[in-house]
């Protein structure tokens, strides 16, 4: 008996190092197969070629934006779905799972394979949340404007408003190689009591992109907030009390506006070059408990629920060449949409836009403000406006330039940010959130990219009391 337990042991622990010694081949052949695309193929913008006949040129930049007609009004449905991932098939680190959470850890490494591969996210960041037990719902992207709660009548609802309480923003300058960059080419926009109203707020940001992307997204800054007070001066209350959907229709023109106004301005500043030079801009403002959101690019705003446990709704969409209604728009304007391709003739990374006999510009979206040769091929910047009503279950907001969504998805932000929300401390949240995405992309890349984040917090304010 004893010799038979004696063999049996053996045999197990010769299994247990078998499988081991597997699990260590697979993550092994895993790093080599799927290791990360280099930066440098996962830039925004590719080749600026000297020679262009649209270089700096004023006259053909109004040219190519009617050609791709940026300023055609155009009511994206909401309900769109969201462009698949960057495929980047990554296995973690041990001390990386380890450090993050144990559920992660205690995975095989073939499952952790198996979770990237089918695009269900990286489990790089998974936090502690309130109340694990419930399976996740995550809310549809449509607008739940004036949408009741179950059980709730529109006036009892209105009892309550929601309305920013307290913001903060964080940002990093990228490197190279461990070597910062020479500027950070994002920037961003806060202005709580934006025209003197206290329940009007404006958020925004700007990742820029090309040599002179500094320049392009400093001057959306300084140029929307100031067309965006204007038009919203010229839009007339109708008359009597307006209805909230008058309240939305107002705010969605003026925001359309202003942003074609900053697309004009822009293309008068001869001293900027935006040939091949551009920028996002995912803006949000708030009105009372009325949130419109306008979006050109895959900069993103989202917002943290809390009902029985954490979830998140998305405002904006990423406009990725790979849409198809977006795709369709580039190759009817004589665009090409395909990845880069390397020296071997392998496609690499996520769609781009091309000249369609030509191998750039390659920008990495379809949707810019700025990139005058992009725009000539379909890339437009006209922006997509999304409203959302503000219930007592939305807790705060958060918006971030691509360096952030690059590692980090919506669910996990809200994890992060939803722990020091309960601490009252969006500076902690914003530099927290900021951070965790740095130090995902120093241990992936050789090259970081800007990083810029704002979370406004909201609390419930008493519409009664205010009116009196």
């Amino acid at each position: 008996m004893d010799k038979k337990n004696a063999s049996k042991r053996s045999r197990s622990t010769a299994c247990l190092k078998t499988e081991i010694s597997l699990a260590k081949q697979l993550e092994k052949v895993a790093r080599m197969s799927f290791s990360p695309i280099s930066k440098k193929h996962h830039s925004k913008t590719s080749l600026s070629p000297k020679n262009s006949s649209l270089h700096r040129s004023k006259k053909n930049f109004e040219i190519t934006l009617h050609k791709s007609q940026i300023f055609e009004s155009k009511d994206t449905s909401p309900g769109a779905s969201r462009p698949p991932k960057r495929t980047r098939l990554k296995v973690p680190s041990k001390e990386l799972l380890s450090k993050k959470t144990k559920t992660i850890s205690e995975l095989p490494i073939w499952k952790l394979l198996e979770s990237t591969a089918k695009g269900s996210g990286s489990p790089i960041g998974s936090t502690k949340r309130m109340k694990p037990s419930p399976p996740r719902t995550i809310v549809p992207k449509q607008s739940l404007l004036f949408m009741p709660q179950p059980g709730q009548s529109k006036s009892h609802q209105r009892k309550y408003i929601k309305t920013v309480s307290h913001l903060s923003s964080h940002s990093i300058t990228g490197s190279v190689n461990g070597k910062p960059k020479p500027q950070n080419q994002d920037s961003y926009i806060m202005l709580p009591n934006f025209r003197k109203h206290k329940d009007q707020t404006l958020l925004a940001v700007m990742d820029g992109h090309g040599v002179f992307g500094h320049e392009v997204s400093a001057a959306v800054k300084g140029a929307l907030p100031v067309f965006l007070s204007k038009n919203l001066s010229k839009e007339r209350s109708p008359s009597g009390s307006p209805t909230p959907e008058d309240t939305v229709n107002k705010l969605k023109r003026a925001l359309i506006a202003s942003y074609r106004d900053t697309i004009r301005s822009l293309c008068n500043k001869k001293a900027i070059d935006v040939s091949y030079s551009g920028t996002t801009a995912v803006s949000v403002f708030i009105h009372e408990d009325i949130c419109v959101c306008a979006n050109v690019g895959d900069s993103r705003a989202l917002i943290g629920r809390y009902e029985d446990f954490w979830t998140f709704v998305e405002i904006s969409h990423d406009h990725k060449p790979g849409i198809p209604e977006e795709r369709q728009r580039i190759e009817a304007s004589g665009g090409r949409v395909a990845p880069f391709k390397d020296i071997y003739g392998q496609y690499m990374g996520p769609d781009r836009v091309w000249l369609k006999n030509e191998d750039y510009p390659g920008l990495a979206m379809s949707r810019s403000i700025g990139d005058l040769v992009a725009a000539s091929v379909g890339v437009s910047a006209e922006p997509e406006i999304l409203s959302y009503r503000l219930t007592q279950a939305d807790k705060f907001i958060v918006l971030a330039s691509d360096g952030v969504w690059e590692f980090i998805s919506s669910q996990t932000c809200v994890d992060i940010v939803s722990q020091y929300y309960e601490r009252n401390d969006p500076n902690k949240a914003a530099q927290v959130l900021a951070d965790e995405a740095f130090e995902i992309w120093k241990k992936d890349e050789g090259v970081i990219d800007d990083i810029t984040v704002i979370v406004a917090f909201l609390t419930s304010c008493n519409l009664t009391a205010k009116s009196s």
